[in-house]
């Protein structure tokens, strides 16, 4: 796929030492992922390609800026800031198939392999960066800034919800008391 080709490094044409590569991640890199949970996003992508030998090099990755996501509160879409620094290391082996070898921050690459593609991995690392709970921010005053039409909704459903005990479970609450 000629997407693809954009995030290909080819290092054995790279001297020993640091590399610096620039990337821009925008809704084309995800839509190259069909089962991609965010679709929209304008990133920046700083790659420090450090080759070390020519079979291990050491990737450094600082990735900034946002993502398009909904709100796991209100529902409501907004741009989620995203900032992370990762590092991955590279090694070469001679076995046939490239494989994680189960160590989470190594990636090995066949000896006979002339460039890597860092498109895999840089989608992994954006999506580890994008925290579990996806909320609004608060702004300067504290405040919530989600759609207030659906706090509203939602403050009406939780305190009618805590209004109605059932009368069998607060007997069960008092014995509890008692201990």
């Amino acid at each position: 796929m000629k997407a693809l080709k954009y995030y290909q490094i080819p290092f054995t044409g790279l001297k020993l030492g640091e590399h610096e590569f620039n990337y821009s991640i925008n809704d084309d890199f995800f839509a190259l992922f069909e089962a991609a949970p965010i679709k929209q996003g304008d990133l920046s992508l700083e790659l420090l390609f450090d080759k070390k030998r020519e079979t291990f090099f050491e990737l450094s990755f600082h990735i900034n800026g946002s993502v398009k996501t909904d709100c796991d509160r209100c529902l409501s879409s907004f741009d989620l800031p995203v900032e992370g620094a990762h590092k991955i290391l590279v090694k070469a082996d001679d076995s046939e198939v490239e494989s994680d070898m189960d160590e989470p921050d190594v990636l090995y690459i066949n000896l006979t392999t002339n460039h890597l593609n860092i498109a895999q991995v840089l989608y992994e690392l954006i999506m580890v960066s994008i925290p579990y709970r996806k909320v609004h921010p608060v702004d300067e005053e504290g405040n919530s800034t989600c759609n207030p039409e659906m706090l509203k909704h939602l403050d009406r459903h939780l305190t009618d919800e805590e209004a109605e005990i059932d009368p069998r479970w607060q007997a069960l609450n008092e014995l509890k008391k008692k201990k």
